[in-house]
């Protein structure tokens, strides 16, 4: 792997300036081998929050990830359940390790690279899958598996 990034880095920038850059800026972010994200945390994991008392507008962020180590992330403005415009989303690598979720946006994003302490469990009362992130305030950001 390290012979393939120093043979990326090689190219003649002049020749192929599209190609040279972007194999230039995404390599050193992503991780040298993706390892498998734990299967509790494969699926996507969606939460709500409602913009306004009367329930006529919320935002509705989702993330999915995959068993390879990859996750898209977006957002939505909904005015039902059925009329949601995208407000932005991202991609990129996702690794789990000692309780610590990390993510490594591989397209534009307006939060960059982060982590977070993360639990999968059961809402003791329904019974819902739930993905608790604790924020960097102490906050629990609760997503529901669906």
């Amino acid at each position: 792997m390290a012979l393939l990034l120093l043979l990326a880095g090689c190219g003649d920038e002049a020749s192929t300036p599209s190609a040279s850059s972007s194999q230039g800026t995404k390599p050193p972010s992503a991780p040298t081998a993706l390892a498998p994200l734990p299967p509790e945390l494969v699926g996507t994991w969606t939460t709500s929050k409602w913009l306004d008392q009367s329930g006529s507008q919320q935002i509705v962020r989702t993330y999915v990830f995959s068993s390879d180590g990859r996750y898209e992330y977006s957002i939505a403005m909904c005015r039902s359940s059925t009329d949601c415009s995208l407000v932005s989303q991202e991609s990129g690598y996702a690794q789990a390790a000692n309780g610590v979720l990390s993510l490594e946006p591989q397209t534009e994003s307006e939060t960059g690279s982060r982590a977070w302490p993360y639990v999968v469990g059961q809402d003791p009362d329904v019974g819902d899958i739930q993905l608790h992130l604790t924020l960097p305030d102490g906050q629990l950001d609760i997503f529901y598996l669906g």
